[in-house]
Protein backbone atom coordinates (compact mmCIF):
# COMPACT_ATOMS: atom_id res chain seq x y z
CA UNK A 1 0.00 0.00 0.00
CA UNK A 2 1.44 3.37 -1.05
CA UNK A 3 0.67 6.29 1.31
CA UNK A 4 1.10 9.94 0.33
CA UNK A 5 3.22 11.62 3.01
CA UNK A 6 1.46 15.00 3.00
CA UNK A 7 -2.22 14.11 2.57
CA UNK A 8 -2.08 10.71 4.24
CA UNK A 9 -4.23 9.05 1.60
CA UNK A 10 -3.46 5.79 -0.12
CA UNK A 11 -2.92 5.16 -3.80
CA UNK A 12 -5.95 3.35 -5.14
CA UNK A 13 -7.64 2.61 -8.44
CA UNK A 14 -11.31 2.68 -9.39
CA UNK A 15 -13.04 -0.34 -10.89
CA UNK A 16 -14.11 1.64 -13.95
CA UNK A 17 -11.94 1.83 -17.06
CA UNK A 18 -11.29 5.11 -18.78
CA UNK A 19 -12.60 5.44 -22.36
CA UNK A 20 -10.44 5.14 -25.46
CA UNK A 21 -8.99 8.60 -24.96
CA UNK A 22 -7.69 7.31 -21.61
CA UNK A 23 -6.15 4.22 -23.26
CA UNK A 24 -8.51 2.00 -21.22
CA UNK A 25 -6.42 2.55 -18.09
CA UNK A 26 -7.88 2.50 -14.62
CA UNK A 27 -8.60 5.82 -12.96
CA UNK A 28 -6.10 6.56 -10.18
CA UNK A 29 -7.60 7.69 -6.88
CA UNK A 30 -6.20 9.03 -3.63
CA UNK A 31 -8.45 7.49 -0.96
CA UNK A 32 -8.29 8.06 2.82
CA UNK A 33 -6.82 5.07 4.57
CA UNK A 34 -9.49 2.80 5.96
CA UNK A 35 -12.26 3.77 3.57
CA UNK A 36 -11.25 1.31 0.84
CA UNK A 37 -10.01 -2.27 1.03
CA UNK A 38 -6.42 -1.66 0.11
CA UNK A 39 -5.44 -5.31 0.77
CA UNK A 40 -7.17 -6.33 -2.45
CA UNK A 41 -5.15 -3.96 -4.60
CA UNK A 42 -1.56 -4.77 -5.49
CA UNK A 43 0.74 -2.44 -7.38
CA UNK A 44 3.87 -3.72 -9.11
CA UNK A 45 6.84 -1.36 -9.43
CA UNK A 46 9.19 -2.21 -12.27
CA UNK A 47 12.70 -0.90 -12.77
CA UNK A 48 13.57 0.00 -16.35
CA UNK A 49 17.22 -0.56 -17.14
CA UNK A 50 18.72 1.14 -20.18
CA UNK A 51 20.97 -1.23 -21.98
CA UNK A 52 24.25 0.05 -23.26
CA UNK A 53 23.90 1.58 -26.67
CA UNK A 54 20.11 1.23 -26.74
CA UNK A 55 17.40 3.76 -26.04
CA UNK A 56 14.30 2.47 -24.26
CA UNK A 57 11.11 4.39 -25.08
CA UNK A 58 8.99 4.41 -21.92
CA UNK A 59 6.21 6.51 -23.43
CA UNK A 60 3.16 4.71 -24.86
CA UNK A 61 2.49 5.28 -28.55
CA UNK A 62 0.40 8.40 -29.10
CA UNK A 63 -2.45 8.16 -31.56
CA UNK A 64 -3.31 11.05 -33.79
CA UNK A 65 -6.45 12.47 -32.15
CA UNK A 66 -6.68 15.63 -34.20
CA UNK A 67 -9.71 16.40 -36.27
CA UNK A 68 -13.27 17.57 -35.67
CA UNK A 69 -14.84 14.11 -35.85
CA UNK A 70 -12.52 12.76 -33.13
CA UNK A 71 -13.42 15.69 -30.86
CA UNK A 72 -17.12 15.11 -31.44
CA UNK A 73 -16.76 11.41 -30.58
CA UNK A 74 -14.83 12.27 -27.38
CA UNK A 75 -17.46 14.78 -26.28
CA UNK A 76 -20.26 12.31 -27.05
CA UNK A 77 -18.50 9.56 -25.10
CA UNK A 78 -18.01 11.80 -22.08
CA UNK A 79 -21.68 12.84 -22.17
CA UNK A 80 -22.75 9.21 -22.44
CA UNK A 81 -20.65 8.20 -19.43
CA UNK A 82 -21.95 11.14 -17.39
CA UNK A 83 -25.55 10.30 -18.35
CA UNK A 84 -25.16 6.64 -17.37
CA UNK A 85 -23.52 7.60 -14.06
CA UNK A 86 -26.34 10.03 -13.27
CA UNK A 87 -29.02 7.44 -14.06
CA UNK A 88 -27.58 5.19 -11.35
CA UNK A 89 -28.27 7.79 -8.62
CA UNK A 90 -31.76 6.57 -7.78
CA UNK A 91 -31.84 7.05 -4.01
CA UNK A 92 -34.32 9.30 -2.21
CA UNK A 93 -33.64 12.49 -0.27
CA UNK A 94 -35.89 14.77 1.83
CA UNK A 95 -34.87 17.84 -0.19
CA UNK A 96 -35.01 16.36 -3.68
CA UNK A 97 -37.36 17.92 -6.24
CA UNK A 98 -38.48 17.49 -9.83
CA UNK A 99 -37.80 19.87 -12.75
CA UNK A 100 -41.35 21.22 -12.96
CA UNK A 101 -40.92 22.76 -9.51
CA UNK A 102 -37.74 24.74 -10.27
CA UNK A 103 -38.83 27.71 -12.43
CA UNK A 104 -41.70 28.53 -10.05
CA UNK A 105 -39.50 28.20 -6.96
CA UNK A 106 -41.54 25.43 -5.35
CA UNK A 107 -38.74 24.14 -3.15
CA UNK A 108 -35.17 24.54 -1.98
CA UNK A 109 -32.23 22.67 -0.48
CA UNK A 110 -30.94 22.75 3.09
CA UNK A 111 -27.15 22.91 3.40
CA UNK A 112 -26.79 23.40 7.14
CA UNK A 113 -29.04 23.79 10.16
CA UNK A 114 -28.89 24.25 13.91
CA UNK A 115 -32.21 23.30 15.48
CA UNK A 116 -31.19 24.53 18.93
CA UNK A 117 -30.76 28.10 17.67
CA UNK A 118 -33.34 27.66 14.88
CA UNK A 119 -30.87 28.78 12.23
CA UNK A 120 -30.35 27.34 8.79
CA UNK A 121 -28.56 27.91 5.48
CA UNK A 122 -31.18 27.13 2.87
CA UNK A 123 -30.85 27.47 -0.89
CA UNK A 124 -33.88 29.43 -2.04
CA UNK A 125 -33.87 31.73 -5.04
CA UNK A 126 -34.89 35.37 -4.96
CA UNK A 127 -38.68 35.27 -5.60
CA UNK A 128 -38.67 38.66 -7.35
CA UNK A 129 -36.00 37.53 -9.81
CA UNK A 130 -37.53 34.12 -10.44
CA UNK A 131 -41.04 35.35 -11.13
CA UNK A 132 -40.00 38.38 -13.19
CA UNK A 133 -37.75 36.33 -15.49
CA UNK A 134 -40.52 33.72 -15.78
CA UNK A 135 -43.02 36.34 -16.95
CA UNK A 136 -40.67 37.73 -19.62
CA UNK A 137 -40.78 34.79 -22.09
CA UNK A 138 -44.60 34.83 -22.05
CA UNK A 139 -44.63 38.49 -23.05
CA UNK A 140 -41.83 37.84 -25.53
CA UNK A 141 -43.71 35.05 -27.35
CA UNK A 142 -46.81 37.24 -27.70
CA UNK A 143 -44.66 40.12 -28.94
CA UNK A 144 -42.86 37.79 -31.36
CA UNK A 145 -46.14 36.61 -32.86
CA UNK A 146 -47.40 40.18 -33.35
CA UNK A 147 -44.04 41.25 -34.83
CA UNK A 148 -44.00 38.30 -37.27
CA UNK A 149 -47.56 39.01 -38.44
CA UNK A 150 -46.91 42.72 -38.92
CA UNK A 151 -43.63 42.01 -40.74
CA UNK A 152 -45.47 39.64 -43.06
CA UNK A 153 -47.84 42.46 -43.94
CA UNK A 154 -45.03 44.86 -44.74
CA UNK A 155 -44.77 46.85 -41.50
CA UNK A 156 -41.28 47.72 -40.26
CA UNK A 157 -41.34 47.95 -36.45
CA UNK A 158 -37.59 47.46 -35.87
CA UNK A 159 -34.41 48.36 -37.62
CA UNK A 160 -31.63 45.83 -38.19
CA UNK A 161 -29.94 46.38 -34.83
CA UNK A 162 -33.15 46.07 -32.79
CA UNK A 163 -34.18 43.00 -34.75
CA UNK A 164 -30.83 41.37 -34.01
CA UNK A 165 -31.27 42.03 -30.29
CA UNK A 166 -34.83 40.78 -30.45
CA UNK A 167 -33.77 37.44 -31.91
CA UNK A 168 -30.76 37.22 -29.59
CA UNK A 169 -33.15 36.95 -26.63
CA UNK A 170 -34.69 33.87 -28.29
CA UNK A 171 -31.20 32.37 -28.62
CA UNK A 172 -30.63 32.80 -24.87
CA UNK A 173 -33.96 31.18 -24.04
CA UNK A 174 -32.90 28.30 -26.26
CA UNK A 175 -29.82 27.98 -24.05
CA UNK A 176 -32.15 27.86 -21.03
CA UNK A 177 -34.19 25.07 -22.64
CA UNK A 178 -31.09 23.01 -23.50
CA UNK A 179 -29.92 23.20 -19.88
CA UNK A 180 -33.35 22.56 -18.39
CA UNK A 181 -35.44 20.17 -20.54
CA UNK A 182 -33.01 17.14 -20.36
CA UNK A 183 -33.71 16.84 -16.63
CA UNK A 184 -37.24 15.70 -17.44
CA UNK A 185 -35.73 12.54 -18.95
CA UNK A 186 -33.59 11.81 -15.89
CA UNK A 187 -35.08 9.48 -13.30
CA UNK A 188 -32.24 10.08 -10.88
CA UNK A 189 -32.19 12.03 -7.64
CA UNK A 190 -32.51 15.73 -8.52
CA UNK A 191 -32.20 18.94 -6.50
CA UNK A 192 -33.05 22.58 -6.98
CA UNK A 193 -29.41 23.53 -7.53
CA UNK A 194 -29.41 21.54 -10.79
CA UNK A 195 -31.55 24.33 -12.24
CA UNK A 196 -29.06 27.13 -11.57
CA UNK A 197 -27.11 26.91 -14.90
CA UNK A 198 -30.40 27.15 -16.81
CA UNK A 199 -31.51 29.98 -14.54
CA UNK A 200 -28.42 32.00 -15.51
CA UNK A 201 -29.51 31.77 -19.14
CA UNK A 202 -32.98 32.92 -18.10
CA UNK A 203 -31.50 35.98 -16.39
CA UNK A 204 -29.39 36.83 -19.46
CA UNK A 205 -32.46 36.46 -21.69
CA UNK A 206 -34.43 38.69 -19.33
CA UNK A 207 -31.75 41.38 -19.57
CA UNK A 208 -31.84 41.20 -23.38
CA UNK A 209 -35.65 41.36 -23.31
CA UNK A 210 -35.70 44.38 -20.99
CA UNK A 211 -33.20 46.16 -23.23
CA UNK A 212 -35.63 45.75 -26.13
CA UNK A 213 -38.77 46.42 -24.13
CA UNK A 214 -37.51 49.61 -22.48
CA UNK A 215 -36.34 50.85 -25.86
CA UNK A 216 -40.01 51.37 -26.74
CA UNK A 217 -40.13 54.27 -24.28
CA UNK A 218 -38.53 57.44 -25.57
CA UNK A 219 -38.13 59.03 -22.15
CA UNK A 220 -34.84 58.15 -20.48
CA UNK A 221 -36.45 58.85 -17.09
CA UNK A 222 -38.99 56.09 -17.64
CA UNK A 223 -36.26 53.59 -18.54
CA UNK A 224 -34.12 54.52 -15.54
CA UNK A 225 -37.13 54.41 -13.20
CA UNK A 226 -38.11 50.93 -14.44
CA UNK A 227 -34.60 49.56 -13.91
CA UNK A 228 -34.36 51.22 -10.48
CA UNK A 229 -37.71 49.72 -9.47
CA UNK A 230 -36.57 46.23 -10.45
CA UNK A 231 -33.27 46.57 -8.60
CA UNK A 232 -35.04 47.83 -5.46
CA UNK A 233 -37.45 44.89 -5.60
CA UNK A 234 -34.59 42.42 -5.97
CA UNK A 235 -32.67 43.99 -3.08
CA UNK A 236 -35.76 44.07 -0.85
CA UNK A 237 -36.60 40.41 -1.38
CA UNK A 238 -32.98 39.47 -0.79
CA UNK A 239 -33.21 41.33 2.53
CA UNK A 240 -36.38 39.43 3.48
CA UNK A 241 -34.70 36.04 3.07
CA UNK A 242 -31.12 37.02 3.97
CA UNK A 243 -31.24 35.00 7.20
CA UNK A 244 -31.51 31.83 5.12
CA UNK A 245 -28.41 32.85 3.15
CA UNK A 246 -26.19 33.66 6.13
CA UNK A 247 -27.71 31.34 8.75
CA UNK A 248 -28.78 34.19 11.04
CA UNK A 249 -31.51 34.02 13.67
CA UNK A 250 -34.71 35.49 12.25
CA UNK A 251 -38.01 33.96 13.41
CA UNK A 252 -39.99 36.28 11.15
CA UNK A 253 -38.78 34.38 8.08
CA UNK A 254 -41.32 31.66 8.97
CA UNK A 255 -44.09 34.19 8.29
CA UNK A 256 -42.81 34.44 4.72
CA UNK A 257 -43.21 30.76 3.94
CA UNK A 258 -45.34 31.54 0.88
CA UNK A 259 -45.27 27.98 -0.48
CA UNK A 260 -45.83 24.78 1.45
CA UNK A 261 -42.77 23.14 -0.07
CA UNK A 262 -40.44 25.80 1.34
CA UNK A 263 -39.43 23.31 4.03
CA UNK A 264 -36.92 25.34 5.99
CA UNK A 265 -37.07 25.24 9.81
Amino acid sequence: MLIHEITGCALSMSEEELPDWGHRNGEVLCAPVGQRRMDLQTFTLDDFVRERGKEVNLKPPVKDRSGLWTSIKDVWQIQKIAWEANMRLTGSHPYESRPHAWPTLMGGVSYWQNRDKMTQIYLLGNPAIFYSVLLAPIVYVLWLCVWAIRRKRGFVDMDGEKERKFLMAAFLWLGWALHYVPFYFMHRQLFFHHYLPAHYFMILAFGAFMDIFLGVFRSARVRVAAVALLLCAYAWYFHLFASLVYGNVDRSVNDRRWQKKWNYI
